[in-house]
């Protein structure tokens, strides 16, 4: 189950904790019988998560409480109202409480324990408004108080939650380390904390992305346990997504039975989490029968349930679930599933179409009133609301689901809760689409957006337990919204097509750090108009084609010139067709398919603007920001069929950005001194077998052209790496090895030799910013050079690693290979490009484009297989 709300996103144990020492009023000597009860009372009340009564309750039991049991008080006021999403009070209740506290003189163990509940708390206010490194030193200091007065369970709890927070900072390796050291602890720790910290742990490691590691933690738990099957299920659910969007069938086929096998486990130990997360899985996978067999037992299970906030989620869930279900049988609407389960879903319904009784619409519409009328909160009953305007949205009774979503968000406004807002305002501008009010719903999607842009590292959180669920739960905003911008009916303006290029250079940033798990700090600081590109080379041309459900829209910007947009009416399914179909033909030799095939993405992308080009003879550089499945093929491959020449045979060189956010593109000079290391050997690394490659020729012309430094076999460590980066100043950084890039960031590696054993190892793509990290060095690596690597055939994404992986090592550029070439074709090609890169004046996109050429022109590696491999990535100056 994709978990979509802000309680969930919160740490339950820095919630169930903070309010634990109320159930030790004897260490409050001073207090009346009557005071305790009312603070009882208010406890229970917080567990049945009826806050606005809580919180009325611990008000009133402030005025007759002593100091100590004041600022304890606070501080679950603070938690009351942080559930209530005015974070505001809740900073102001926690200020009050540490007050209060630190004018006590005494410090007893009493104190030092409600001190570590109150920094627990503060830090637990500062995770919901994102300030993960404040979160982090406060859940460091709450974890030393605990451990002062022996309360260890605590003391790992927040040591688990201050992990989550390194993560959510950027801070992965340190997150990861963290971790490790929590799990040595837990593992020889024999009391009750050792299942809970282990589930909890589990939970963590599949949300910082390391799912082999959650699935290896659980399963050393007792899987009776019904909280540890549905941790473990989870796991495994994400693991199935991700080997199926990798192009793993089989491994995903065996993780989805797995799955859905623990939740039906959890579910009959009582789990009703379990059930419904089975449920959407079933759906998603078109398990018609699994399906049919759970909806009853569900309902069963709901009608126990009380009307609190978890209890009305369930509702919600189950309701968004088989309503998801009705679509695909009225309509083979697919929307409501997961982007990854398209393909597969679409071809069960060819031969197996569901045949399931659902309620009407009108019973789900019922059943919504019916918990509107048992909410209170805020948040619950926006839940709720927005929830019924997307059921007549469904049935496409516009104004009803236009007055209910307007009613969510209204419900909203003395609360603050973008996580939430950004759905209803999304939900707002489809329906003002479908109403035609265009402008109307141009305000909405871009309400949408900068709410997305304020939540972004809580939504890395969110939706990282299912890795591909970015594309279905943020991609579509950015895509509908510049659909509206670049409408055929509207007069598209200057403002219009900056704006457009802004959002997708916003979805591209966010598209990587969803990948890389963490927020990255925006480098370049571009505001992506007209004045600042010219400014930022007045030789380039910046192309950004977009693949929007039914068209590509062109946006292009030339110096000295304002930015244009041309569209092209085709298909979605047509593009990502035509361009698995080139690459493929490209690969196996195809040289009369590969031809047409790049003709006619050539006449998407380059034709409409080949006017243009031809009058502004200044150009040099084609800088592409590329979308979808076009990043798979290199754009130097693209072919002029009136001209009868590869775009590469044409006087521009090319690069490529994932972001202009996400790169260093200030001009900077630097002295060319190479570090460069690979390996020649044959390796078998956890249970892949790597050829030895003729890298020696290739490093040895690099070091005859370039001053510097070689590492080859057992010294080619990341130790090794790591020293010489610290001792020199190298700019280039040159990587003859193995690699891979893949959607899956456990699947995107460099090969290197172990730093302790002389045997090869793996270098993740979350390691390399450990390796290369900046802060170790006198100055950023100006160029980092993969030479030997490849993307995962079959992933339609693998290039998110190249892009990642290049992000990560912290580097102005990065040229690498989208598919490993033979030896002497590399060899030719990198020995040329360093020779132009060593001549003053020459660019390294330039250098690149030149030995590109000469490769071309000699006969045996004329086919684009041999030459075209190789993209520039990131700062082409």
């Amino acid at each position: 189950m994709k978990r979509v709300y802000r309680f969930i996103i919160f740490t339950f144990f820095s919630f169930s904790l903070a309010i634990a020492l109320y159930f030790f009023p004897h260490r409050l000597m001073a207090q009346t019988p009557d005071t305790i009860s009312s603070i009882q009372k208010g406890i229970e009340l917080y567990q049945t998560e009826q806050y606005e009564a809580a919180l009325q309750v611990w008000q009133n039991t402030l005025a007759k409480s002593e100091p100590l049991s004041k600022s304890l008080i606070h501080s679950n006021i603070a938690l009351a109202w942080q559930e209530l999403g005015n974070i505001e009070q809740a900073e102001k209740a926690i200020i009050k409480s540490l007050e209060i506290i630190d004018n006590i003189s005494e410090e007893t163990e009493t104190s030092k324990e409600i001190k570590a509940k109150i920094l627990n708390t503060k830090a637990s206010v500062q995770w919901s408004k994102g300030n993960f490194a404040e979160a982090v030193n406060l859940w460091g200091l709450a974890a030393k108080q605990y451990l002062e007065v022996a309360d260890k369970a605590n003391y790992i709890k927040c040591q688990l939650n201050q992990a989550k927070a390194l993560q959510a900072a950027g801070l992965t390796n340190k997150a990861k380390i963290k971790l490790e050291q929590i799990h040595q602890e837990l593992i020889t720790d024999n009391s009750p904390l050792q299942t809970i910290g282990l589930q909890y742990l589990g939970n963590v490691l599949r949300k910082v992305g390391d799912l082999k590691s959650s699935e290896t933690v659980l399963q050393d738990l007792d899987l009776a346990d019904p909280n540890t099957l549905l941790e473990l299920a989870n796991t495994q659910r994400a693991l199935s997504n991700s080997y199926l969007a990798t192009n793993q069938s089989e491994l995903a086929d065996k993780y989805a039975n797995i799955a859905i096998f623990n939740y039906q486990k959890a579910f009959n130990l009582g789990n009703l989490e379990a059930g419904l997360n089975q449920l959407s899985f079933a759906i998603a996978l078109g398990e018609w029968s699994n399906v049919e067999s759970l909806i009853i037992p569900i309902n069963l299970s709901l009608d126990s349930l009380p009307f609190n906030r978890s209890g009305i989620y369930a509702r919600l869930n189950f309701i968004r679930n088989v309503s998801c279900l009705k679509q695909i049988q009225e309509n083979d609407n697919l929307a409501c599933v997961d982007r990854v389960r398209h393909h597969s879903l679409q071809q069960k319904l060819t031969t197996q179409k569901p045949s399931i009784k659902t309620p009407d619409w009108q019973h789900f519409i019922e059943d919504i009133e019916t918990i509107i009328s048992n909410t209170a909160d805020s948040q619950t009953l926006s839940y709720a609301t927005g929830e019924l305007g997307r059921i007549y949205e469904l049935q496409e009774k516009l104004p009803l689901a236009y007055n209910y979503t307007q009613q969510a968000l209204l419900t909203l406004e003395e609360i603050n809760a973008p996580e939430i807002s950004y759905r209803w305002q999304w939900q707002l501008g489809r329906i003002l689409q479908q109403q035609d009010k265009i402008s109307d719903a141009i305000l909405a999607y871009s309400t949408a957006i900068n709410n997305l842009k304020s939540i972004r590292s809580d939504l890395l959180i969110v939706n990282s337990e299912a890795q591909f669920s970015f594309r279905d739960n943020i991609e579509p905003i950015y895509r509908e919204f510049v659909g509206l911008l670049l409408a055929e009916e509207r007069k598209v303006t200057q403002e219009d097509l900056e704006l457009a290029i802004q959002s997708i250079d916003t979805l591209q940033l966010t598209e990587v750090e969803n990948f890389l798990n963490c927020e990255l700090n925006s480098i370049s600081q571009i505001q992506l108009t007209t004045a600042n590109l010219d400014r930022l080379d007045d030789s380039a041309g910046f192309i950004y084609p977009i693949i929007l459900r039914d068209r590509i829209e062109v946006i292009f910007k030339l110096p000295g010139q304002p930015i244009r947009h041309h569209t092209n009416l085709v298909p979605q399914t047509t593009v990502e067709q035509t361009i698995n179909k080139l690459k493929k033909a490209i690969l196996r030799g195809y040289p009369e398919q590969t031809i047409a095939l790049s003709t006619v993405v050539y006449d998407w992308l380059i034709a409409p603007i080949e006017t243009y080009l031809e009058n502004n003879e200044e150009i040099t550089t084609l800088v592409f920001v590329l979308d979808g499945e076009l990043r798979n093929i290199p754009m130097g491959v693209l072919y002029d069929s009136q001209q009868q020449e590869y775009l590469i045979e044409k006087p521009y060189a090319i690069a490529l950005l994932p972001s202009f956010q996400a790169f260093d593109l200030q001009n900077q000079s630097t002295e060319l001194k190479v570090l460069g290391g690979g390996i020649n050997q044959q390796l078998q690394v956890e249970n892949k077998s790597f050829v030895g490659l003729n890298v020696t020729e290739e490093l040895t012309n690099i070091e005859n052209i370039l001053s510097g430094s070689i590492l080859l076999n057992e010294q080619f460590t990341p130790a090794n790496i790591k020293q010489n980066l610290r001792e020199e100043n190298f700019s280039v950084v040159h990587l003859a090895t193995h690699g891979n890039f893949s959607s899956n960031p456990e699947e995107t590696y460099l090969v290197v030799y172990d730093s302790n054993d002389s045997q090869g190892t793996l270098l993740k793509a979350r390691e390399l910013d450990e390796l290369l990290t900046q802060n170790q060095m006198q100055q950023p690596i100006d160029l980092l050079v993969l030479s030997a690597c490849e993307t995962a055939e079959g992933d339609n994404r693998a290039t998110l690693g190249l892009a990642g992986l290049a992000i990560k090592a912290g580097t102005r550029s990065t040229l690498a290979t989208l598919w490993q070439v033979n030896d002497e074709s590399t060899v030719k090609l990198m020995t040329r490009f360093y020779q132009e890169l060593n001549t003053p004046g020459i660019t390294k996109a330039m250098a690149l484009h030149r030995a590109q050429q000469s490769l071309l022109n000699d006969l045996n590696f004329q086919a684009p297989f041999y030459w075209s491999t190789y993209v520039l990535v990131g700062n082409w100056q």
